[in-house]
């Protein structure tokens, strides 16, 4: 099947005024994407309407995905393939919850009250390609131990599948956290941080010199993670993409 670009792009909620509104963002992240062409693209954060925006910007893509809310709705883990390369097996949006297929459900513990969703698609490549789990997810940006309860569950769930697992998202954590080196340390999924040289990825609208690392990809396949990259944001007319990097690994999915 040969390589596998695929991307982690949170693209911040419609919420903010003036240079970063969607409205006006949305073409440079469409510009992007087309241009660079990643397979897959896992994003964080797309209302409904931003999904509708993303489908028809991007160029032979398909974007599934609901949102996270209890009628379908709201903040979503959408996920943009490309068309001509892979077929969809199966879909799975779950929660991040104790009942993962009630819409909306949620952790106790110290989660705040948003509720957390999970898209995840089994693909293949239509020319002689082997399946591959996608999986796009959201952690929690208050709780701990609910952002672990989350990666537990997401573990839980590449561990029952016997294909290989590339899994992407917002993890609200920094690398030194234990829901972060808890995914590395499980040697029976043996999943690797391929954004381990990012340096930051959260900048907060263009506080370039504080950026935080909490987006990541992580996979069992076989990754040179030295050409793993952080895209820069020049933000030309004062905006920027999102207040978040998107992320882009190499995958080699042979």
């Amino acid at each position: 099947m040969g390589m596998i670009k695929a991307m982690t792009f949170n693209v911040r909620i419609d919420v903010d005024k003036g240079a970063n509104e969607f409205r006006l963002r949305k073409h440079r992240i469409a510009e992007l994407i087309n241009t660079e062409k990643p397979d897959v693209v896992g994003f964080q954060e797309a209302n409904n309407k931003m999904r509708e925006d993303l489908s028809d910007l991007l160029e032979g893509y398909y974007v599934v995905g609901c949102g996270r809310e209890s009628n379908y709705r709201g903040e979503s883990a959408a996920v943009a393939y490309r068309k001509d390369r892979f077929e969809l097996l199966k879909l799975d949006n779950f929660w991040l919850s104790a009942t993962p297929y009630i819409p909306g459900s949620r952790y106790g513990e110290d989660q705040s009250p948003c509720p957390r969703i999970t898209t995840a698609l089994l693909l293949i490549e239509k020319r002689d390609g082997k399946p591959f789990w996608f999986i796009n997810t959201h952690l929690d940006h208050i709780g701990s131990t609910a952002r672990l309860l989350g990666v537990t569950q997401l573990m839980q769930f590449i561990s029952q599948q016997k294909e290989p697992a590339i899994l992407v998202g917002d993890f609200n954590a920094g690398p030194a956290a234990k829901e972060i080196r808890a995914i590395s340390a499980n040697e029976h999924l043996g999943l690797v941080d391929v954004t381990e040289n990012i340096r930051g990825t959260f900048h907060d609208w263009g506080h370039m010199d504080r950026m935080s690392k909490i987006d990541y990809i992580f996979t069992s396949l076989p990754c040179d993670i030295s050409k793993t990259v952080a895209y820069p944001d020049d933000a030309p007319n004062g905006t920027y993409y999102s207040d978040h990097l998107p992320v882009c690994a190499f995958i080699d999915a042979t």
